[in-house]
């Protein structure tokens, strides 16, 4: 799914921002491109981060160019770009490369403020993969939920030749910022989505393991779970409102920047509280208990299955296949993986902060309190 929702969200940014800035030429190409990408049904990946160097200084500044992805010559048949960028998840398996600037661009940098597409096997590209994380073996029990891990890439970019018709920001420093931001709504908004059935699953665990140990009736235990169910809830709220008050640009929708935002801080500032909780309401079998071999095993089922039983409502088996995939989604080197997705994936916190600031009507919430207070609101 990540090949075809995160070009989506490039796509309409691209076009919304071509909108904005006056350039019908780019907004032709990003058209035409579409319809190519219908037609052909192309998996997509998003090259958003650049490798940065020192974080001090910006792309101008830094100890050499490269560090951001920018062009180093143009002529009658495109562009030519260097540079590299870094977390591209699905970028192996991906027909076509969407880039977009990373940050705001200033007017000296407009060689890095960038937008274009380029096939995955152009000449000059390279990635440098890493595979995916989540235990495989035989040792673990099986279960219906798919494993179906991310594949990340770093992308090299040695003097990539991209086509004047997939070049969708030239230049344009003014707009980066514009680009950046609106790409940031649109996939938050899908991080938000997406993110949903996966809390809801954590959820879950939380419930199905405190039935399994006798618990679920215990005064701790509930509000434990109560605190989980008001983060899930609170989720699928922001998400709801989210769309259905977007901010229109012509025919395009943006979901409202303001509540996906919330929506993405607060699944990311709560969900390793979320994790410990589903930890503690589980216990620590969730990391120590025998393999699915060893359940196998002709001389030691018997025993496994008189010791390590639960509530009568559920047999060993079924707590032991609760357990595994407790452990799977808060114990596991995947588990471990997701955390640092939640911080820093579709942007840090930080990010999802700035973004809130600046769309919070703060005047209108001081002149509601000095109207309160008999003073004059202020402009």
């Amino acid at each position: 799914p990540f090949g075809k929702d995160v070009g989506t969200d490039v796509m309409y940014a691209i076009m919304t921002t071509a909108q904005r800035m006056g350039k019908p030429e780019y907004l032709e190409r990003a058209q035409s491109y579409l319809e190519h990408l219908r037609k052909n049904d192309l998996n997509l990946c998003a090259a958003i981060t650049d490798v940065k160097g020192d974080r001090s200084k910006p792309p101008a500044q830094q100890a050499h160019p490269d560090y951001y992805l920018h062009v180093v010559d143009q002529n009658n048949d495109g562009i030519v770009v260097r540079g590299a960028k870094i977390h591209i998840t699905g970028a192996p398996v991906a027909n076509d490369i969407l880039v977009l600037p990373t940050r705001q661009m200033r007017e000296n940098e407009g060689e890095y403020s960038l937008a274009f597409a380029v096939p995955a096997n152009a000449k000059g590209i390279t990635m440098v993969c890493r595979p995916s994380r989540g235990e495989r073996g035989p040792s673990e029990f099986p279960m219906a939920l798919p494993v179906r891990g991310l594949v990340e890439a770093m992308i090299i970019f040695d003097n990539v030749l991209v086509p004047w018709e997939r070049v969708f920001m030239c230049g344009e420093w003014q707009f980066s910022m514009l680009l950046a931001y609106t790409f940031a709504t649109y996939h938050r908004f899908t991080a938000v989505s997406y993110k949903i059935p996966i809390v809801e699953i954590l959820a879950g665990c939380a419930v199905a393991m405190a039935e399994m140990n006798g618990l679920e009736q215990a005064g701790h235990i509930r509000a434990k779970l109560v605190d989980i169910a008001a983060y899930v809830e609170t989720l699928k709220a922001l998400a709801t409102a989210a769309i259905k008050s977007p901010v229109m640009y012509g025919d395009l929708a943006v979901p409202n920047p303001l509540i996906t935002n919330m929506g993405k801080l607060h699944f990311a500032n709560r969900y390793h509280e979320i994790i410990k909780l589903v930890q503690d309401i589980s216990g620590g079998i969730i990391s120590t208990m025998p393999t699915y071999q060893d359940w196998q095993n002709e001389e030691l089922h018997k025993s496994l299955e008189h010791y390590l039983g639960g509530s009568s409502r559920y047999t060993t088996e079924e707590r032991l296949r609760m357990v595994a995939l407790t452990h799977r989604m808060v114990a596991s080197a995947e588990a471990a993986h997701m955390e640092v997705v939640t911080v820093h994936g579709e942007g840090s916190m930080e990010a999802q902060r700035m973004m809130i600031h600046a769309e919070s009507p703060f005047k209108e919430y001081r002149n509601l309190a000095l109207t309160a207070a008999g003073i004059p609101p202020r402009g």
